[in-house]
């Protein structure tokens, strides 16, 4: 008989302890039992079996539900570690995540106090900006309004100035001596045309300053009639009389008493320097375009294209555009 414990059995249900010989030293007067030597030995404890440890090498005659077992420890240390490694992972990356995250938070909010502060620089510009267009439409139709009051102004100061010369004729291009007498001059002149002057009818006779000073031209002389009257119907005998002469016995330095060369003259109204120089640009446009006629009547400037094209009265500058 063998003791259960060195058999691996569960031990029996009498709670007498036995042992087997071979654990037992021998004593002497010891007793056999069914042909085999069992002492009871008091110093043993009885253990349960014992699972095999995770690093011992498994055994080669196991079973194979030992096996089975083995490798589920495995698998759950595995999954266990796995968890944990996760786990660790998944805190690492939460923590670098949100630091990120704060981060670009950070940067967002940045970026949203600057767009918000340039949005509200862009309005105030809009605002200065549509202030500044309203002062600038006032100012133009401010300034539209002055262009068209001081055109106006203009316009009739040099109608008043045109008036004030409606006695007055300009004869130009009359070669100037020294002692020269402009009243016998005129006379002179009056019995060339056919036209009576008498001194009375002469209020002012003297020579004006040239326009350009370097021009070669001696400088005009403006004579003041005592009449608007009387200045026209001089007028009128001046063109009656270069009408009825061909071009070389025109109106000339000869008509008013000096010898010499006969170097042509000219008479017209006496213009203000505004319409003087309507009166030079008009010729000049009125030339290239091929007009025939340009003449002055009354301070106003006239022009025609032919003999049978409209009359075109040229008041200023914008009205050359009529000379087409």
């Amino acid at each position: 008989m063998f003791h259960c414990d060195c058999l691996a059995i569960d031990p029996p249900s009498d709670p007498s302890m036995w042992i087997c010989s071979s654990c037992k030293p021998q004593t002497p007067g010891a007793k056999n039992v069914d042909n085999a030597q069992v002492y009871f030995k008091s110093n043993v404890t009885i253990r349960p079996n014992k699972r095999q440890a995770l690093q011992s090498p498994p055994n080669i005659g196991s079973s194979p539900v030992a096996e089975e077992r083995v490798r589920s420890i495995i698998e759950e240390v595995m999954q266990s570690q796995l968890d944990r490694l996760l786990e660790k992972m998944n805190l690492n990356m939460k923590m670098l995540l949100n630091q990120e995250i704060n981060s670009m938070r950070e940067e967002i909010t940045g970026l949203r106090k600057s767009v918000d502060f340039m949005s509200n620089q862009y309005d105030d510009m809009a605002k200065e900006k549509k202030g500044i267009e309203d002062q600038v439409k006032a100012l133009q139709s401010r300034n539209n309004e002055l262009s068209a009051t001081i055109k106006n102004m203009t316009s009739r100061i040099n109608t008043l100035e045109q008036h004030a010369r409606s006695k007055n004729v300009e004869i130009q291009c009359v070669p100037q001596t020294k002692n020269e007498n402009l009243i016998d001059i005129i006379k002179q002149l009056g019995t060339s045309i056919n036209c009576d002057i008498k001194e009375e009818n002469i209020l002012n006779c003297t020579r004006v300053m040239k326009a350009n000073n370097n021009s070669e031209r001696p400088k005009s002389i403006v004579v003041q009639f005592n009449t608007p009257r009387f200045r026209d119907t001089f007028l009128a005998s001046v063109i009656n009389f270069n009408k009825s002469k061909p071009v070389g016995d025109k109106l000339n330095a000869t008509h008013v008493g000096l010898k010499g060369v006969k170097s042509p003259i000219f008479v017209s109204e006496h213009l203000s320097l505004s319409s003087k120089a309507l009166h030079a640009a008009t010729r000049i446009k009125a030339k290239n375009k091929g007009y025939k006629y340009v003449w002055i009547r009354g301070g106003r400037i006239f022009v025609r294209k032919a003999d049978d094209s409209d009359i075109k009265v040229i008041k200023d500058m914008d009205s050359l555009d009529l000379i087409v």
